[in-house]
């Protein structure tokens, strides 16, 4: 579908044996009756009846290929290096977008020619739960970026301009794929995002997503970013940074002591209590850890 009133939007999707979810995806896409859509779906070499799903609409895709690849960044940049759109993301293919997406990014973009790229919330779909990800209100502040990816990745939109300065997603980084891009935007292209507060889409929370599965990956990704995007900061604000991050790690050390006493109950907690002091003596001194030892010891999760 092409209608040259309307700016050009390229959406990739990267699939691999996802046919449990595949035709949501696709449909939340092309559902959105956009005029001026180039949709592109990239897949791995699925033997799950994912082809086959592709072939059922594959008159309405701009492009589709099934083959061998090394994985999602490799499939996304094989989707972004054939982008022609004016305004380009890539959506996953356990994902959605919730309809009138696509409107709201295009209006956004024509009203501020100043916004370079646009975030908003993700419905998180978990059992029989749906909860907002993704903040939409964040200073401009890179210690804070650091510190923590603020964005919703599929509700997350760009001008090709910018990925043409940018480049597309570095392969080096598997986990942290789109956290790597947005600090690219922010430390290297001084763009800031510009957030929405309407959840443009879903994000499907199931036992299989790498953001679950992987959480140790994650970790080691992070440390790789911390080495790249670090040394960019200035004097004060490495200082900044290591201060704040300390302390985040501290807090997430007491905050397993409390889950573990939730569910494991408190001799459990009792050890992860131990080993959150051995990592970390301020743990003892920290408001946080003064709460957390009492509720160990109370046995009160």
């Amino acid at each position: 579908m092409s209608n040259p009133d309307w700016p050009k939007i390229t959406i990739v999707t990267p699939s691999y044996n996802q046919a449990e979810y595949l035709e949501e995806t696709i449909l939340s896409v092309l559902n959105q009756r956009y005029p001026n859509l180039e949709y592109m779906v990239i897949d791995g070499g699925s033997n799950d009846g994912s082809v086959e799903i592709i072939k059922k609409y594959e008159a309405h895709l701009s492009y589709w290929v099934s083959e061998k690849d090394s994985g999602q960044v490799d499939a996304i940049n094989k989707g972004l290096s054939r982008a022609t759109g004016d305004i380009v993301a890539f959506l996953n293919s356990d994902d959605v977008y919730l309809p009138g997406t696509l409107i709201k990014i295009v209006e956004t973009f024509r009203n501020r020619p100043d916004v370079y790229w646009i975030s908003a919330p993700s419905l998180r779909f978990a059992a029989d739960r749906v909860i907002p990800e993704g903040r939409h209100k964040i200073k401009e502040d890179k210690v804070h970026w650091l510190l923590a990816c603020h964005l919703a990745q599929p509700s997350t939109f760009w001008r090709k301009s910018v990925m043409d300065k940018m480049g597309i997603l570095d392969p080096k980084f598997h986990f942290a794929l789109d956290y790597e891009y947005w600090l690219r935007f922010i430390f290297v292209g001084g763009y800031w995002v510009h957030f929405l507060e309407r959840p443009l889409s879903g994000y499907r929370y199931h036992d299989d997503s790498k953001t679950v599965a992987l959480q140790e990956r994650f970790r080691q990704e992070e440390k790789k970013l911390y080495d790249k995007y670090v040394p960019m900061l200035s004097r004060f604000d490495q200082w900044r940074f290591w201060r704040a991050r300390k302390k985040r790690d501290r807090d997430q050390q007491l905050f397993e002591v409390v889950n573990v006493l939730r569910t494991e109950g408190r001799a459990k907690a009792k050890e992860a209590w131990a080993r959150a002091i051995k990592a970390d003596p301020l743990n003892l001194f920290t408001r946080t850890g003064a709460v957390v030892t009492l509720r160990v010891l109370t046995g009160k999760a």
